[in-house]
Formats: C-alpha cells, sequence, structure tokens
C-alpha cells in the first residue's frame, strides 16, 4: 500500500479519536502515520496538533517544524505553529508565521483573519482592516471575519462602516454573529477616550439597528388597564449563580404579591439552585432560549404582562429584540447593563442620584432615568465566606498587596497608567491581577507594566477560579484597585465585603460612577476621588496607613450590611413604587 494513502487512513482514525477528546491515543496513531510517511508533512503536523491539546507546546512547536522541514512550503503547519505561538504570547513570531503561510498559499484566509488579529494587537490597525477585508474578498461571507472587520473599524473610530460589517456578520451566520452589535455596545464601555455623547450615539445606531431587525412593533393592549394586581415580567440570561441571579433571587421573594404578579422569562438552559429558588417564587416561569423573538413576545402578550423588566442590556443573553417589538406596554431596563440600550421603545432606565445626578445623564439616554431614592444595587454575595482573622500586611512589615479583580478586558491603557503611579509611589507594594487566562495576555500585562517601571516579580496573575477562592482572594489583598470608565459594580461590593477598601474615581458618565455610588451608599465619602491625582493619592495614602486599613478591614462589612445596599424590603419597595408610577403613567396616557 502506497505510505500517504496509508498514513492519510491512520490520520482519519486520529481526527476521529480527537473528535472524542482522546489526544494521548490519537497522538500515538499520528506518530505511526509519520512513521509510515516521514516525508508526508500533514502526519507531522497533526502530531503538533495532539501534542498542543495536551498541553506540550514545545513538542507541539518542534512537530510543526519538522512538517515544514520536510515541506518548507505547507502552509496549514506554519498556520498552526503561528496560532500555537500567538497563544503563548508570542506575537511577533507569531506574525512571522502567519506571513510565511500567505506567502505560501495566498488564498488561505484564516491566516489574514489570524495577521490582522496580531497586527490589531500591535498597533498596526489600518493594516488590520486592510487583512480583513483582503479576508472578505476571498471568501465574501464568512462571518468570523466580518465581525472581526467591525470591532477593527470600531477601535479606529470609523463606527459606520463598524456597524456595517457586523450587520454583515449577523446575515453571514445569524447563530455565530447573533451577539455582534452587543459585543459593539460592550466595547464602547471601554473606551476611556471617548465623550460619552459618542457613546451614547453608538448605542442610538445599534439601537435602530437591532429595531429594523426585529420588525414592526406592535401597540399594546388596552385591555391591560383592569387588573388588580400589576403583573411585571423579568426578561434574563442570568437567573443562576451570576451576580443578576443573586439579585433578582432576593427581590422576586420581597415583591408584595398582593399588588404584584411576578412572572420569569429565561433565556438560559441552565439550571442551577439560584434558578430553581427564583422558579419556586414567581407566579410563572417561562424557558424562552429555544424560542425566536416573535414566539418571547407572543408569550408575553398572552401573559398580559404589564412591566416588562429587561436585565440583560447588551450583555450575554440579551432579548432587546423583543423590547424592540413592543411586547409589553411599559419597559425599561435594569441591572444587567449599565448603560442605556440604545432602542426607542425602552420606556425607563433604573438608576441612582449618584450614578446619574439630575441634568447630567439624561440626554446620554434613549429612556427616562427613573432614580431610585437610595441606590441602584441590592446586594448579597454570591457564597457566604466568614472574613479571615487579619490582613496578610496587619502587622505593617509585610508588603501592601493591591489587587484587581474585575474582568481583564476593563483595564485600559488609561486605567493601567493611573495604577502604575500608584504602585511607583509604593515602591515595596505587589499586585494581584485576575482574568489573565492565556499567556498572550500575561504577555501584554507586563509589558505594559515594565514600559512604567514595574518590576515582573512584582506581578502575580491568576485566571477564573471558583467563588470560594475569588472570596478568599479579595480578603487576602490590601486594596483592591478599580477599574474605569468601567468600574466594578459586584467586584466592588464583594470587595468591601470581605473587609477589602476600594477607591472610586468620580467618572462622566453612569457607568464611570458605580463605585462612587457604593461608597456613597455606605457613607465611605474618604475613599471617593473626583479627579486622577486624588485617586493616586488615597491610594498612596491608604497604602502608608497601616492603622487605617486594619480599621477599615474591620468595619467594611457591619458598614455595608446596615447600608441601604442590604436592605432588601426596603430596596424592593422602593422598587414597587418606581413600577406604581410608570403603570399609573401609561394608564393615564402618558
Amino acid at each position: 500500500m502506497d505510505p500517504i494513502a496509508a498514513a492519510d487512513e491512520l490520520l482519519d482514525l486520529g481526527f476521529g479519536l480527537q473528535g472524542r477528546g482522546e489526544h494521548a491515543f490519537a497522538l500515538e496513531i499520528y506518530r505511526e502515520a509519520a512513521r509510515i510517511a516521514p516525508t508526508y508533512a500533514r502526519a507531522h503536523m497533526n502530531v503538533g496538533n495532539a501534542l498542543q491539546q495536551l498541553g506540550r507546546i514545545d513538542d507541539a512547536l518542534a512537530a510543526f517544524q519538522e512538517a515544514l522541514r520536510v515541506d518548507p512550503a505547507f502552509a496549514p503547519a506554519r498556520f498552526n505553529s503561528g496560532m500555537l505561538l500567538l497563544a503563548i504570547g508570542q506575537e511577533q513570531e507569531a506574525e512571522r508565521e502567519f506571513h510565511a503561510a500567505i506567502r505560501d498559499k495566498p488564498d488561505l484566509v484564516e491566516a489574514y483573519v489570524a495577521l490582522a488579529d496580531v497586527e490589531e494587537t500591535r498597533g498596526k490597525l489600518e493594516l488590520a482592516i486592510a487583512n480583513l477585508r483582503h479576508a472578505l474578498e476571498l471568501r465574501p461571507r464568512f462571518a468570523g471575519a466580518a465581525y472581526n472587520l467591525g470591532m477593527a473599524l470600531q477601535k479606529a473610530n470609523r463606527f459606520e462602516e463598524a456597524e456595517t460589517a457586523l450587520l454583515d456578520a449577523m446575515e453571514f451566520d445569524p447563530i455565530a454573529a447573533r451577539g455582534a452589535l452587543n459585543d459593539y455596545c460592550w466595547n464602547l464601555n471601554y473606551r476611556a477616550d471617548l465623550d460619552p455623547r459618542v457613546v451614547f450615539a453608538e448605542h442610538v445606531r445599534a439601537g435602530e439597528a437591532i429595531a429594523r431587525r426585529a420588525g414592526a412593533a406592535r401597540p399594546s393592549r388596552a385591555s391591560h388597564v383592569r387588573r388588580d394586581r400589576i403583573r411585571v415580567g423579568y426578561v434574563s440570561g442570568d437567573f443562576r449563580l451570576h451576580p443578576v441571579g443573586v439579585t433578582m433571587k432576593r427581590i422576586v421573594a420581597a415583591h408584595d404579591r398582593d399588588a404584584f404578579a411576578i412572572h420569569c422569562y429565561s433565556n438560559n438552559p441552565f439550571v442551577d439552585h439560584v434558578t430553581r429558588s427564583i422558579r419556586q417564587s414567581v407566579d410563572s416561569w417561562r424557558d424562552i432560549d429555544a424560542l425566536d423573538d416573535a414566539a418571547v413576545c407572543e408569550s408575553i402578550r398572552d401573559d398580559a404582562i404589564d412591566i416588562l423588566v429587561d436585565l440583560a442590556g447588551h450583555s450575554k443573553g440579551s432579548r432587546l429584540a423583543v423590547f424592540a417589538r413592543r411586547a409589553a406596554p411599559v419597559q425599561l431596563t435594569w441591572l444587567g447593563y449599565l448603560n442605556t440600550s440604545g432602542l426607542r421603545n425602552m420606556d425607563y432606565r433604573l438608576c441612582d442620584h449618584h450614578t446619574d445626578p439630575a441634568g447630567e445623564s439624561d440626554s446620554l439616554h434613549t429612556e427616562k432615568l427613573i432614580r431610585l431614592p437610595h441606590s441602584q444595587w441590592c446586594y448579597f454575595p454570591l457564597e457566604e465566606v466568614d472574613l479571615p482573622p487579619s490582613k496578610p500586611s496587619a502587622d505593617f512589615h509585610a508588603d501592601v498587596v493591591f489587587g484587581s479583580f474585575n474582568q481583564f478586558r476593563k483595564i485600559g491603557d488609561e486605567c493601567l497608567a493611573l495604577w502604575c503611579r500608584v504602585l511607583s509611589r509604593v515602591p515595596k507594594s505587589r499586585l494581584i491581577v485576575f482574568d489573565v487566562d492565556n499567556q498572550r495576555l500575561r504577555r501584554r500585562l507586563l509589558d505594559s507594566l515594565a514600559a512604567c517601571g514595574v518590576e515582573a516579580d512584582r506581578v502575580s496573575m491568576h485566571g477564573r477560579s471558583s467563588v470560594a477562592d475569588y472570596f478568599r482572594t479579595l480578603a487576602s489583598v490590601d486594596i483592591a484597585l478599580d477599574t474605569f470608565p468601567y468600574n466594578g459594580a459586584t467586584t466592588t461590593l464583594d470587595a468591601l465585603w470581605m473587609g477589602t477598601p476600594v477607591v472610586a474615581l468620580k467618572g462622566d458618565r453612569s457607568i464611570a460612577r458605580g463605585a462612587f455610588s457604593i461608597l456613597q451608599s455606605i457613607g465611605l465619602t474618604e475613599l471617593c476621588a473626583t479627579s486622577a491625582d486624588e485617586y493616586v493619592e488615597i491610594n498612596v495614602r491608604l497604602a502608608l496607613d497601616g492603622h487605617r486599613r486594619a480599621s477599615l478591614a474591620r468595619s467594611l462589612r457591619p458598614m455595608l450590611e446596615r447600608s441601604p445596599l442590604m436592605d432588601a424590603p426596603r430596596f424592593v419597595a422602593a422598587l414597587e413604587a418606581a413600577y406604581r408610577e410608570m403603570w399609573k403613567r401609561w394608564c393615564a396616557g402618558e
């Protein structure tokens, strides 16, 4: 039998094994194929693929190089080698491999997309855009390339072109790219360089695109007025162990059931103990993740919902198209996305006087802002965790430890520059950063910190962890560093719960005043800064004052427990008052 044909039979067998996750067995099959056909580059490449799946990175790279030794023009091995180098943070070497793959196979579309990814990361934004456009010329309906093009154009502030590319991606592959406009809006919230009015305008653009795709809205049913209880529907993909789910577990349990009928529409098939608790506490529960928007609207109308509450905004699990279709007479957004939805059919957004002082944010929302009297948050920790007896540096001889526990993508250049100023003023301090889940991010963060004079041995990075480990690590640091312009919310509350202070920098938009609102609500104005310089000074002063840190470590949890932030009955009473006012307005034709 021809060696290549025999090797191909083995490769097919190996593919099947890898498809079942049996990478070690597949590796042996691939090695046998390479032994039978030692000059067959594809066999060596598959050896590398299996080794990569087993985490043997150096061996995988060596196998890819062996494939290229026997066939220097074998572009797939170049591409796979580049992808592996990219994953471990060796971006310059990866870029070189992608260029070589394109040289050997000019129609290798995936190589142009991967090359654009590297170029964008390395600041070559226009080159990245050009390569993504070329990928779409080679494969005109490639949703992945269109999506990446949209995000690159957004980064270049070419918003109209970005929207067109993202809408194309959603047309090319409605399932894979269905969250493209949501991702577009999320990314705007991380942009400290954008004026809030630009961020608002782009949310409106996205909202209009969602509404166009959703189709015409239907008028509300007047018969809703005739009822004893107001029927409230909550829509979310996060009725589970998630900040939204944990909050809603308390909210639905505290609702006045004589005055309100509570319905939940769950856009996630996952079920856990939080899901079950919420489901047992409401009048009706609908699983809507498998339903299209038209069917969801009909279900909500059949339930005769008066007030429909969006708990997702532009986050994962969103069903904004349902709201665009006007599924209920009164519609509002709250909790899961701390910015405007951009929808004209979203009537209200819940917030508070600290995140959105009267007159400051109203023009940046398509919704009418309803400011709850105490706070927009009702907090309860994800898990019960005892406070530690003391902080590691409570003896004042240990080095001060700062920590970042927010999503890594919230740490922009401007945010990192301020952190570096703090770390430079406290020379022996250390920094722990969570949500750094691959070598590429680790390398980028260390390079950025090194450019500011912060040595790598002062920094430790961790990926995602269990809830218990997350709380334990929160308790182990002395000061939690907030992010901006997108502040921490639940993360800030979790830090305070574990006795770890957070300094808030009051920003110029709702999403940049979350931590400020939380600290104001518990009376910790001393930790609120109104300028970058003041933010640095407060962090440094706190780092150098061990007695104050020790006092805060003991008092933060009791302060939080006594605050409106953890008073669920008080919060729900204010929430229900807002619902009554909204319903009264609608019944009056307002």
